[in-house]
């Protein structure tokens, strides 16, 4: 659920890190200059497949962010974000963990927390525990995540489908069919509106609706969402994406099981 759109949110994240936070105590041009360069070179190394160089370059800019601004500015939350973020994309688990926390941490403390960080932070440290098959500590975040966003933006923001697609997941995978089916809809319904009908997320939100639907045998709906799903990931991502591939083998799946 997270690496498929780890690296476009990642790079998002670290461009515009630091771009509207106010200096505190004695910190100079070129130390906010050089926060910022540590993060567009973190960035980079990390779209190269330079995951390890990726990490001590975010690394620097969280000692650097701690020495310049203190432990609790948001400019640290955003390097240790971006810190976890490249420690959960090689499946450094344990080490993301406690840098989402403290980021988190800083964030709810903050005088005017920033709710839009604090809920993308949640859905992240979800999306963690959801990989280390944490479902029940997840369930909790996506849910409080989904609360402030549509607070913030309204039932029917690309935000609120993170949360919502994330929620269907982890009902899926408890076996509860009928709460993911009532769920995944949801998601599914916003991202076609925001997104278009080939986004990988809506891809990826089709092919848990039909999952769902196959598990409990009705096959004849999951059918022409498994076509979907490889028909958008084919023209948005080609062929030989592992998307396609994936999407394909839930369809073979779907067949077996019907004869």
């Amino acid at each position: 659920m997270h690496r498929s759109t780890l690296l476009p949110a990642l790079v998002v994240l670290l461009l515009v890190a630091f771009g509207g936070w106010p200096a505190l105590g004695q910190a100079s041009d070129a130390d906010r200059d050089r926060i910022d360069q540590l993060q567009q070179e973190s960035v980079a190394l990390y779209q190269q497949g330079e995951v390890d160089d990726a990490i001590q370059r975010a690394g620097a800019a969280v000692a650097l962010s701690n020495s310049v601004y203190g432990p609790d500015h948001p400019v640290l939350a955003e390097s240790l974000r971006g810190l976890a973020e490249l420690h959960h994309s090689r499946g450094a688990f344990r080490q993301a963990e406690p840098l989402y926390r403290q980021a988190l941490k800083i964030w709810d403390g903050a005088s005017q927390p920033d709710q839009s960080r604090v809920a993308d932070t949640l859905n992240a440290l979800a999306n963690l525990h959801y990989n280390q098959g944490r479902h029940a500590e997840a369930a909790p975040l996506f849910r409080r995540a989904l609360g402030i966003w549509e607070r913030a933006y309204g039932p029917d923001h690309p935000q609120v489908a993170v949360s919502l697609h994330g929620l269907a997941v982890l009902a899926r995978a408890a076996g509860r069919y009928g709460a993911a089916e009532r769920l995944y809809p949801r998601a599914l319904a916003i991202r076609e509106q925001k997104l278009g009908h080939d986004d990988p997320q809506v891809v990826a939100t089709l092919n848990g609706l039909a999952g769902v639907y196959q598990r409990m045998g009705r096959f004849e709906a999951a059918e022409p969402l498994y076509r979907r799903a490889i028909l958008g990931a084919e023209k948005t991502l080609g062929p030989n994406d592992a998307s396609v591939a994936n999407s394909l083998n839930n369809l073979a799946n779907l067949y077996q099981r019907t004869g």
